[in-house]
């Protein structure tokens, strides 16, 4: 939940620049993106959003601390929201051992605030990544 509100930035459309992917937006696959990185572009490259913070959609998928679970089934979301305050508890170890990532990547075109999938904390793929956090 954090890291979509990050991604977000306050607003509740798509992607934090609108609800249409666009052009030279982010770095995605680049007949969606129209951006010029062939992989990954370098930290910086496209607009900051009204947080502050940049590739939050596309470059690399992000690494969060959260464990899959049924919670991240699009059909449990709504249902689940109503009673958990918060996500503290998915922290926990799961039984099928996958961990979520966020965003979307240079090599896809799943970059929606809200897209998430679940992988093996082994898994290691080049447009899979994570950003360091500082809680104060």
């Amino acid at each position: 939940a954090e890291w979509e509100y990050a991604a977000r930035a306050g607003t509740n459309s798509a992607y934090p620049w609108g609800d249409a992917l666009g052009m030279n937006q982010a770095n995605c696959l680049n007949e969606f993106c129209k951006d010029s990185f062939a992989t990954t572009s370098p930290v910086g490259s496209f607009a900051a959003n009204a947080f502050g913070l940049q590739d939050m959609q596309g470059n690399v998928q992000e690494w969060v601390a959260d464990c899959w679970s049924s919670y991240n089934e699009p059909s449990m979301l709504q249902a689940l929201f109503s009673y958990l305050p918060n996500c503290q508890h998915w922290n926990e170890p799961d039984l099928n051992g996958l961990h979520v990532i966020r965003g979307g990547s240079w090599s896809s075109i799943r970059l929606l605030s809200s897209s998430r999938g679940g992988y093996e904390a082994t898994r290691r793929m080049d447009d899979l990544g994570f950003r360091v956090v500082r809680s104060e």
